[in-house]
């Protein structure tokens, strides 16, 4: 029994190994109808030279990215980091952060950029919920303490980010080092109950935070995390 041809473009796998399957379309679906995602994808060469004639018809001027193509307005979001950076001596002119080139999704230019602050005052008035989150992503659990005390927090699971304890920032994490480990002081705590939030630029679900009787202050990661 021969396989149904069907062409996802969200398919991660079929896109790493894409031939196969356009052969297949070239030569049982020279017009391709998905209609899922409602597009048709011309595969013969012939066709598409013809087609490509009469641009104004046929041709996508944003190319084979289906969000643009369905939301005639897209709007794309990118979120840059405030990375601290040289301020002195012969490294400061290279230090610009931004963006700092043009950007072109699907060869389609991007202008008109609108910038907007995201100050992390009040993180604790966010809403969160179960749902796994991986990427930049905010979590937030709580934590039981008998009797507070000065202790440490060890960041070494979390990738890059920031740490409010009830309500308080503690402080910076990046899993390049050295500094894997953030100093909570007892003031900050409370018997019972206290809440930590986190933010990660690299989230993944299911990290953890655990307590330590000692700073970490020498733990250089060399190797790059995939």
């Amino acid at each position: 029994m021969v396989e149904e041809i069907y062409y996802d473009p969200y398919d991660y796998a079929l896109d790493a190994h894409p031939h196969p399957m356009w052969k297949r379309m070239r030569d049982e679906a020279p017009l391709y109808y998905n209609e899922k995602f409602d597009f048709f994808a011309v595969t013969r060469f012939n066709d598409v030279r013809d087609m490509s004639a009469d641009w104004r018809t046929y041709s996508s001027h944003y190319g084979s990215v289906l969000e643009l193509i369905d939301h005639p307005d897209p709007r794309l979001d990118i979120l840059l980091e405030n990375t601290g950076r040289v301020n002195f001596g012969p490294a400061l002119p290279g230090e610009p952060v931004g963006l700092l080139n043009g950007v072109s999704l699907a060869g389609h230019p991007l202008a008109q950029w609108q910038n907007f602050s995201l100050p992390m005052l009040k993180p604790t008035a966010l809403i969160f919920t179960n749902k796994p989150c991986t990427g930049p992503c905010f979590y937030r659990g709580t934590f039981t303490v008998d009797h507070p005390a000065d202790t440490f927090l060890d960041t070494s699971a979390l990738g890059k980010g920031e740490v409010w304890i009830n309500g308080r920032p503690l402080g910076r994490f990046w899993h390049i080092g050295p500094q894997k480990a953030l100093y909570l002081p007892a003031p900050w705590l409370h018997a019972g109950e206290n809440d930590v939030i986190v933010f990660d630029l690299e989230g993944k679900p299911n990290q953890q935070l655990r307590g330590l009787d000692h700073p970490v202050l020498d733990a250089i990661e060399k190797t790059p995390r995939s």
